[in-house]
């Protein structure tokens, strides 16, 4: 059985943080933090891909970061998910509470359940059709496919 935790926050929230890297850790998963603050920093305002990063020695044991930049999103939020084994749920859980009861901005809770990722994650979701405003190719578009990332 796989316990999920999802919930929202400031991307710099996670970023160089010393307990989301304790996560990343406990999980087996290849964390660097300047690669996602390098692929956060070009996502252009209503833009933004789905990604997930699996643990290298569970496949099942994953990060998943919604990166989708909202047009009037001043405080670059991103959906964070997290899919773990119950007993490692019981390390993984305060690490998740502190990083969430400590950042500024966030969402209203912090969900915590089985199955919450599954349509998250499910590859035949995507590309997903998210209405917003953004340009592509010089053009303002009012729709955008987001795309899935697995690593």
């Amino acid at each position: 059985m796989y316990t999920d935790f999802i919930f929202m926050l400031s991307i710099f929230d996670i970023l160089y943080d010393e307990k989301f890297s304790k996560v990343c850790k406990l999980l087996h998963i290849n964390w660097d933090d300047d690669w996602m603050a390098a692929k956060y920093d070009q996502i252009i305002s209503g833009q933004g891909e789905a990604v997930i990063l699996h643990s290298v020695s569970n496949q099942h044991e994953l990060l998943f970061f919604d990166l989708h930049l909202g047009f009037t999103d001043q405080h670059n939020m991103v959906l964070v998910g997290v899919r773990c084994s119950e007993h490692s749920s019981f390390e993984i859980k305060p690490l998740l509470k502190k990083i969430y009861d400590t950042a500024d901005v966030k969402s209203l809770q912090m969900e915590q359940g089985s199955s919450l990722l599954d349509e998250k994650i499910k590859v035949s979701n995507y590309p997903k059709k998210m209405m917003t405003v953004t340009k592509i190719n010089g053009q303002e578009v009012y729709e955008y496919e987001q795309r899935l990332e697995c690593y």
